[in-house]
């Protein structure tokens, strides 16, 4: 059987949240980073 991981993520609106392709990408390499560890 594989481990399964859950990542919660805040995804907030307006001005502070993940409201464009780079902060995706950026949280993405975040929790790649985090994993790898």
């Amino acid at each position: 059987m594989d481990d399964t991981l859950l990542v919660i993520i805040p995804f907030f609106s307006g001005s502070y949240g993940l409201n464009s392709d780079y902060l995706l990408q950026k949280t993405g390499e975040f929790i790649k980073e985090k994993l790898n560890k």
